[in-house]
């Protein structure tokens, strides 16, 4: 459906029957068809903070993310996506795959750019924030994702959490390096595995309450 060169490589939009999926550097990385773990990870985040909570999300993707805030109840909704295809995909396919229309995005508004620098940056708090941003802190598609993984970036990303307020990452598998780290940074840890079929399952951290 469309190509072209992205901030991290090639992007191939690709289309299967009703179903759409993203191809980087040649490599499957997501589609519309399996988004469970994805949209697990936003209704179990905002299933624990306050009712229209605030939310930032750490990747666009397929839009998936944004149709289980929607549903879930969140209030003002920032998307951070480093790749202009991705949203340029979102604004011709994604949306209208998903059957989202004006009203129904209203609370959202999605940010070009890096969400290490955006966090780094930015003056307001979140009651939520979650980070799908790579395939884990253990299989990155890019490597310029793993200073997100590293202590600086969890530090900063608990600063930007409003009282009360909790951060989640999605990983492929579980990396006990990265949850060690992450409980030096929180005080209340919550790995959920998120099994689909035989296939080894996805895993969740959510993470509360900032040291």
């Amino acid at each position: 459906m469309d190509r072209g060169e992205g901030v991290n490589g090639e992007l191939v939009l690709r289309t299967d029957g009703t179903d759409l999926e993203v191809i980087a550097n040649g490599v499957f990385l997501m589609d519309t068809r399996v988004t469970v773990s994805e949209r697990l990870m936003v209704s179990a985040t905002l299933a624990r903070v306050r009712r229209g909570a605030r939310l930032l999300i750490g990747g666009l993707g397929v839009g998936s993310s944004v149709v289980q805030a929607l549903e879930s109840g969140a209030g003002r909704i920032d998307v951070v996506e480093v790749e202009p295809l991705v949203v340029r995909w979102w604004e011709r396919y994604f949306r209208a795959r998903w059957g989202l229309s004006g009203p129904d995005l209203e609370r959202l508004r999605v940010i070009r750019g890096d969400v290490g620098q955006h966090l780094a940056t930015t003056q307001e708090s979140y009651d939520a924030i979650v980070l799908d941003t790579d395939n884990g802190p253990e299989w990155l598609v890019h490597e310029r994702n793993a200073a997100l993984y590293a202590d600086p970036a969890l530090l900063v990303a608990a600063r930007s959490l409003a009282p009360g307020g909790l951060c989640a990452y999605w990983s492929a598998w579980p990396s006990e390096p990265f949850e060690s780290r992450l409980r030096q940074v929180y005080a209340e840890v919550e790995r959920v595995d998120v099994h689909r079929g035989d296939v080894a399952p996805d895993v969740l951290y959510l993470c509360g309450d900032p040291r």
